[in-house]
């Protein structure tokens, strides 16, 4: 920080770098241990850089903090017959079908660096989905009440995380 001539603090910029990785379809749980992974590597680095792991899975329901086994309208049965595996997961948020074709994105982000509450890179986070949907001719909304972002047909991406040590993660 310095000062500026009329006595007011001003931040100085901070430069970090972001990597993307494209991963393909990528089993749940290997996705699950690379985050853990790179979150911890996020907590030791001191460059603020924000890693994002892109993938799809196939075949698997999240159960989040918020959710409980009867929040799925499927029976083992049907679960079964589906290929869908069910996986409890210490993020906050309900329950989340991934099917493939579908685009997973974990933020690996290290909040304190980037001076960020959980509160604001969610709403950046969503806002900067819209944004991208936008961009791309897709109107899309924020759900007024949740992590949600909607489109014309409904539900678009839903934000569920976990954080430790101040680092983003999705569970």
């Amino acid at each position: 920080m310095d000062m500026t001539s009329s006595g007011q603090v001003r931040r100085a910029k901070r430069h970090f770098a972001a990597s993307f990785y494209v991963l393909g379809r990528v089993d749940f749980d290997d996705a699950q241990h690379a985050q853990q992974r790179l979150a911890y590597d996020a907590i030791s680095r001191a460059d603020g850089r924000i890693t994002f792991l892109l993938c799809e899975h196939a075949g698997v329901v999240s159960i989040g903090r918020g959710g409980v086994r009867s929040d799925i309208q499927f029976s083992s049965t049907e679960l079964a017959s589906r290929n869908l595996s069910l996986k409890y997961v210490p993020r906050g948020g309900g329950c989340l079908w991934h099917q493939e074709g579908q685009l997973a994105i974990y933020p690996i982000v290290p909040l304190r660096w980037h001076r960020l509450t959980i509160g604001q890179f969610a709403t950046q986070f969503r806002h900067g989905v819209v944004r991208a949907l936008a961009e791309q001719g897709f109107p899309a909304r924020l759900h007024p009440a949740s992590q949600h972002v909607l489109g014309p047909g409904g539900l678009v991406a839903a934000l569920g995380l976990a954080i430790r040590r101040q680092v983003t993660q999705q569970g």
